[in-house]
């Protein structure tokens, strides 16, 4: 899982550098965020498991990331521009 994870996180990288604009945050769907997962192979399945720890105020190594799940589906996903 550590190998998934540091491929989100690359993920969140490029798309706060190319894809959130001047609101600080990009809004989309989970097939868009895994579009944007290059190194290692991350599923839908993944990535709402790690949303729904984020949302659940679980610990997690990945900042900058969020998302809504509802009627126990991953909706949409967020990304934040990091503050620098």
């Amino acid at each position: 899982m550590n190998e998934q994870l540091e491929a989100i996180k690359e993920a969140i990288s490029f798309i706060q550098s190319n894809w959130v604009g001047k609101s600080g945050v990009w809004r989309g769907s989970v097939s868009d965020f895994v579009g944007a997962v290059i190194k290692n192979a991350v599923t839908v399945a993944d990535i709402k498991c790690l949303v729904q720890a984020i949302n659940d105020g679980e610990p997690t190594t990945v900042e900058d990331l969020g998302g809504t799940i509802a009627q126990g589906e991953l909706i949409t996903v967020w990304v934040s521009k990091c503050m620098e």
